[in-house]
């Protein structure tokens, strides 16, 4: 299980946003499925709050309540939601999607402005 807790939103969201940013695109599969961890070294947003090597067996087929605390389960789908079911968008529609994240969980969005490119 991830360690996901409101007194480290603030540290998770930089986290993801600073992955997000580094990779530049989602991590998808040939078929257009958000995966945790993709291919090329990608990861989405929650992928990015699993340490490198902690991965449980079989990840990708695990929904996200299986991976997080439930009182964090809000936060960590918007995070997700905020760029791993949206397709066709820029780097500005990510950010603008995080920053509403931030925002209404009470966070500094400034990580979101991080992200400058975001493709495939």
């Amino acid at each position: 299980m991830i360690d996901l807790h409101p007194h480290n939103w603030q540290r998770a969201f930089d986290l993801a946003c600073e992955g997000l940013a580094e990779q530049g695109g989602p991590s998808r599969d040939a078929a257009g499925t958000c995966l945790y961890r993709g291919p090329n070294g990608r990861k989405c947003a929650i992928g990015w709050l699993i340490p490198d090597g902690e991965e449980p067996d079989g990840l990708e087929l695990l929904p996200l309540g299986d991976l997080i605390p439930s009182e964090s389960f809000r936060f960590a789908d918007a995070l997700q939601t905020a760029h791993d079911r949206r397709a066709n968008v820029t780097a500005k529609d990510i950010r603008v999607a995080l920053r509403a994240v931030a925002n209404a969980y009470g966070l500094n969005p400034a990580a979101a402005d991080l992200i400058r490119r975001w493709g495939p």
